[in-house]
């Protein structure tokens, strides 16, 4: 077997590769046997997967070509992890649970507004809650046990569900054999029927109101049909729908738009900050040697808006200041076909995503103001999803225009009218039983305590998080000096914990982030977990350092010694003895392409250990920094990453190794040692 010696910043790591399209000197029996000794592996790493069905397709190993890369595969059965309890086991019942234990069923019938004789029937099996706030809440205040189990079912939540140190040493569990699912969506009901809008030749849209039969309604950040997203309406089209990556393609060519440059001055002068304590010096071939950062100025799109990019003299390949267009103009009409748009829903509802050049990160940006006869798009918000800027853009794409509904799954929310537009696939109209979620809230579980008073041995087993909103329009921040930006939010946030364990959930079809260990958390645990279909990264931990004198983040907290604090981390605001173990994670990265399986900066001791990920635009692992060092990483499978995104080495993502179309990394027990 031919092993690559790789070595990156001075990390060492030794890894197998194979490519998905062989190089020309590389024969394709070794690529076959290279894909057969990646499933055996991930086999191995993750028993649980059986049969690893998912593995096995993305390694291509059903395809009869004669070629002898074909294997035969069973359909694969789950496993059912054991019920992790309290140490009491006199108290555990015949299922395995406490006897004292908290039940809740979705939508229960049954009256929880008993007399105090009653008291004790609540959250029995008999009686389950329908809320999970209120089982929570009751269960730490009347059981000994702090369990509360999950019926099987969806359940709808109007609110995040919040767990504070109030809540430590709680039990949340799926019953034993089923699988719950706490989803940020709401369900729509269809009262006027879908009417036909455009159903000539081969097109199949219809139109419904929602005035009427959903009142809350708001906004439609997304759409899920019968479990699965739509395609807000865009150009150009994406053939197999926003859930399968186009690659390179679906995009159009940077050349193809004239782009107004930055605006220097639209929010003042940046003030700047290097640390020149010589105690401090790193010595370094003149890179990197003082902790250095800009506030203010450009960098007010961030929140709080400081960025290494923004500093006086940033180091770094092509390094300057950051900043990014401020509007295109299609250098002809056919560039976008459908035009000219109208001009209300374009300063109202469009969003342009546009790749930095490079394919580095994309920024998306609104339109502030739109010339329906030049084609004219001033951007407004955005531009704060990537550190490193450019004064002109990349590849990009418009979506969220009724003009461009012409591709099957895709729709279009009119939030003046109520008219929900959907280009149906299939034949007709949808029928009667299809069911429609609308992701609305951004946090669907929140563990939320203080370094001083954290939330404590909160255990999550067993249950589906899904349908969380999509969140790359939300504030973000610059971690570090790596070149991300990152929104500090997930459908799972964790803030202010210890001994956190989130075991054998599923975590599906989340428009932002999976999962976000922000600030000082200590020994947070995620095993057996699977991602899949995330809309930006599936696990980002986050510390802080107290760069600016307030954050958003931390409300009502004045930080100490800004910005000098941020040259290193004292105060403990950071996460340590991450372990993630066991999980997986595939289709990452569907909005921010900036994204990776695992993300972390300002973060000690990580211990990444037994995965397996796949199919990303970008990296694979990220370490944004070498804050503190002591981190492990080893015995993961990661390939098909940098699909979309332009950086096939990069010098921060330690297993984005990419060599023509790299398939797959087998990592060995690589340990890293950073100095901060």
């Amino acid at each position: 077997m031919l092993l690559y010696h790789v070595v990156l910043q001075g990390m060492c790591c030794l890894a197998i590769f194979v490519a998905a399209s062989p190089p020309n000197n590389v024969p394709t029996s070794f690529d076959c046997l290279m894909r057969k000794a990646a499933y055996e592996y991930g086999q191995k790493l993750l028993p649980r997967k059986q049969n690893f069905v998912e593995l096995y397709y993305a390694l291509d190993l059903g395809r009869d070509t004669g070629d002898d890369c074909h294997l035969d595969i069973a359909t694969p059965t789950r496993t059912t992890s054991t019920v992790l309890t309290s140490s009491k086991r006199s108290l555990l019942r015949q299922d395995g649970l406490p006897r004292d234990a908290v039940f809740v069923a979705p939508h229960s019938l049954k009256s929880h507004c008993g007399s105090k004789h009653q008291k004790h029937l609540l959250g029995s099996k008999s009686n389950p809650f329908d809320s999970v706030q209120q089982a929570v809440d009751y269960a730490v205040a009347f059981t000994e046990s702090k369990h509360v189990v999950l019926r099987e079912g969806t359940y709808y939540l109007s609110d995040t569900l919040t767990l504070t140190p109030d809540h430590n040493g709680l039990f949340l569990l799926a019953y034993p054999n089923e699988q719950p699912v706490l989803s940020g969506g709401i369900p729509l009901t269809i009262l006027e029927g879908w009417k036909p809008y455009k159903t000539e030749g081969d097109q199949n849209i219809w139109v419904t109101n929602l005035k009427n039969s959903n009142p809350n309604l708001k906004d439609m950040p997304g759409l899920h049909v019968n479990g699965k997203r739509a395609t807000r309406a865009r150009y150009p089209n994406l053939p197999g729908g926003i859930e399968v990556s186009c690659g390179y393609g679906c995009m159009i060519d940077s050349q193809w738009a004239h782009w107004t440059p930055p605006q220097f001055d639209k929010f003042g002068k940046t003030t700047f900050y290097t640390d020149d304590n010589p105690n401090h010096t790193r010595p370094n071939g003149g890179w990197f040697e003082h902790y250095t950062i800009g506030v203010g100025g450009l960098c007010s799109v961030y929140d709080p808006p400081v960025s290494y990019w923004c500093s006086k003299h940033p180091d770094g390949g092509g390094a300057f200041a950051f900043r990014t267009p401020s509007g295109l103009t299609p250098i002809n009409a056919t560039v976008l076909p459908n035009t000219p748009y109208d001009v209300a829903r374009v300063e109202r509802d469009a969003v342009v995503f546009v790749w930095r050049p490079a394919r580095w990160a994309n920024w998306m940006f609104e339109i502030e103001q739109y010339n329906a006869t030049t084609g004219n798009m001033t951007f407004g918000k955005g531009g704060n999803q990537g550190a490193r800027g450019e004064n002109s853009g990349g590849d990009w794409f418009i979506e969220n225009l009724l003009e461009e509904l012409d591709h099957p799954g895709e729709y279009y929310y009119d939030k003046g009218t109520f008219d929900l537009y959907l280009f149906f696939n299939g034949t007709g109209s949808p029928p009667m039983d299809t069911e429609f979620v609308v992701p609305q809230l951004r946090t669907i579980l929140n563990i939320t305590g203080t370094q001083h008073t954290p939330a404590e041995n909160i255990f999550v087993q067993g249950i589906t998080f899904r349908a969380s909103r999509y969140t790359y329009m939300d504030p973000h921040g610059v971690p570090s000096a790596g070149d991300w930006a990152l929104e500090r939010n997930a459908a799972i946030f964790l803030q202010g914990t210890k001994q956190a364990t989130i075991h054998d959930c599923k975590m599906e079809r989340l428009d932002g982030n999976g999962l976000m260990i922000s600030g000082y958390n200590r020994n947070t645990t995620v095993t057996e977990c699977d991602f899949a279909y995330i809309g930006a990264t599936a696990i980002a931990s986050w510390g802080y350092t107290n760069e600016t004198d307030t954050d958003p983040t931390r409300p009502g907290i004045v930080l100490e010694n800004a910005p000098q604090a941020g040259v290193d981390m004292t105060d403990g605001e950071h996460p340590q003895f991450n372990r993630i173990q066991g999980c997986t994670a595939r289709e990452v990265g569907l909005y921010e392409k900036q994204s990776s399986f695992y993300m972390q900066a300002k973060t000690v001791r990580s211990t990444i250990t037994g995965n397996v990920f796949f199919n990303g635009p970008r990296a694979g692992i990220n370490l944004n920094d070498g804050a503190g060092g002591g981190d492990e990483i080893s015995h993961n499978l990661v390939f098909s990453t940098c699909r979309e995104s332009g950086d096939r080495k990069s010098s921060t993502s330690l297993l984005s190794l990419v060599y023509l179309n790299l398939a797959f990394a087998l990592t060995h027990l690589l340990k890293i040692r950073a100095i901060a």
